[in-house]
């Protein structure tokens, strides 16, 4: 055999190897897409929403092996209608919007609460008002965004303070509009969820007149996700949850850096996202107290005909892949 035939064939032999090496590599380029589950996820521009915001920047979504694709939206009935109609799959909120979706048969699955506490959601008056109590508020307008946790808490604590809730005049604001409406007298109070309440406070536009603390409520917020897709995709759940769960441990070993995240979301300095964060607690879990506060709060909505029956929890929610995530550890 001749060297020039000898040299032609050894090129070949070599450009076979090269074209499989190429192909194999192909292969598991588009083996590793098919095998990275696509979903989209919403959450709130509300501090309570810090666990999905630090698995977001932080990576934690992915290093669960999970392409997401989030939403940020500004109220819990906002991600109620996505999760509802399939734009999305996964979706944090407080209890109200979770109960007000189970209640209205929407196709979600309570999954795990994400955080909560009592402090987060407060009443705010203007800095030079004579209202001194919740008391004072009969007779007078306050602003609140219908249909969320702020709006089932104000009936009880309203309960707790002996105010009839009739006697207040109730109107619709969005988060975003809330500080201007306080600040323009377009209501003599406000009650919303953080970090509104330390926004009007460092603008100097008002002062606090009451948390919710001492309704025998710790104002959870939960994920949920659409029933049908949860139903298929348990592995996806359970890796959703751990990324938040990843979240959780790295806000309580990094509360600095984790307000780092919230102030790119929210805007707020890094200073005030801080301070709102500390009138929460943020954990993955979903107790017994846990579950009387949903409790509490469904039988409030039915009291005051905002939701048409109380749902049965043990139908609404799921807490089984969270229950497999805790034995498996």
């Amino acid at each position: 055999m001749s060297s020039n035939i000898r040299k032609l064939l050894i090129l070949m032999l070599m450009g076979v190897l090269l074209l499989s090496a190429g192909c194999s590599s192909t292969n598991e380029t588009k083996g590793d897409l098919k095998s990275k589950p696509k979903i989209s996820f919403a959450y709130q521009t509300s501090v309570a929403h810090s666990l999905a915001m630090i698995a977001d920047h932080k990576g934690f979504f992915a290093s669960e092996g999970l392409d997401v694709n989030t939403q940020v939206l500004n109220s819990g009935p906002a991600v109620n209608e996505a999760i509802a109609s399939g734009s999305v799959q996964f979706g944090t909120m407080g209890d109200t919007p979770a109960l007000m979706a189970v209640a209205g048969n929407l196709p979600v699955k309570i999954l795990s609460s994400v955080g909560g506490g009592e402090n987060r959601q407060r009443l705010m008056v203007k800095k030079n008002s004579n209202i001194d109590s919740v008391k004072d508020l009969a007779g007078k307008t306050i602003g609140i965004k219908k249909g969320t946790s702020s709006h089932g808490g104000f009936y009880q604590l309203a309960s707790k303070e002996g105010l009839d809730p009739d006697q207040v005049s109730i109107i619709d604001i969005r988060p975003p509009d809330m500080a201007d409406a306080l600040a323009t007298d377009q209501a003599d109070a406000i009650l919303i969820w953080e970090p509104t309440p330390t926004v009007i406070e460092a603008k100097n536009i008002g002062r606090e007149l009451s948390t919710l603390a001492g309704t025998n409520n710790q104002y959870p917020v939960f994920i949920l996700a659409n029933t049908a897709y949860a139903q298929k995709n348990k592995e996806v759940v359970i890796k959703v949850l751990k990324s938040l769960k990843k979240a959780a441990k790295f806000l309580q070993n990094n509360p600095d850096q984790a307000a780092q995240v919230v102030s790119k979301v929210t805007g707020l300095s890094p200073e005030l996202a801080k301070k709102s964060m500390n009138y929460h607690y943020f954990k993955v879990d979903f107790n017994e107290e846990i579950k009387e506060s949903l409790n509490n709060t469904a039988a409030f909505l039915y009291e005051y005909d905002k939701i048409q029956k109380i749902p049965k929890l043990e139908k609404v929610i799921d807490d089984s892949y969270l229950k497999q995530i805790n034995i498996s550890k």
